[in-house]
């Protein structure tokens, strides 16, 4: 038991549950993703599919797809350009902006990268079927349950019904 589970109000730290299972995921894929050879952490992942998948993506482009800082994913980029994973192009459309593409040792890494998945794809079926239920899908509903009705909300919302409820009593 910890003082998070014994706690009163342990019911309130989905984020901090989240954000430890995040910790786990990136610390075991890390080591799973340098056993197999890879260069990059696994919190890279996305971003470097993404430079693969698409033609002429941009930091701001990655930015935008993935819903994360500029500044995390400028982060990731240089990481992967300092490995040689990656390397930017100035825009032949726009001199202004530069454009990411993969490294002959960047295309190397992300068809490694593709088995990888593949096989945590595998491990995690195993484990939502162990669990009885499918993470991913729960975490889906969460997040737009969260985008649709923000925390406060959600607050005020219940203690409103919880007032109206006493009140009746």
């Amino acid at each position: 038991m910890s003082f998070l589970t014994t706690h009163s109000l342990s019911a309130a730290f989905l984020g901090y549950r989240s954000g430890r299972l995040l910790e786990i995921l990136s610390d075991q894929g890390d080591i799973y993703l340098k056993n197999a050879g890879l260069s990059f952490p696994a919190r890279a992942n996305l971003t470097i599919l993404l430079i693969d998948e698409r033609e002429n993506f941009s930091i701001a482009d990655i930015t935008n797809e993935l819903k994360q800082p500029h500044q995390l994913v400028a982060q990731r980029v240089t990481l992967l350009i300092e490995r040689g994973l990656v390397k930017k192009l100035a825009d032949p459309q726009d001199g202004r902006r530069n454009i990411l593409k993969l490294t002959k040792k960047g295309k190397k890494e992300v068809a490694i990268l593709r088995d990888c998945l593949a096989g945590a794809i595998s491990a995690f079926e195993k484990l939502f079927d162990d669990m009885g239920v499918d993470l991913n899908a729960v975490m889906e509903k969460a997040i737009a349950a969260f985008l649709e009705v923000p925390i406060e909300d959600r607050v005020n919302i219940a203690c409103t019904e919880t007032r109206i409820v006493n009140a009746k009593r």
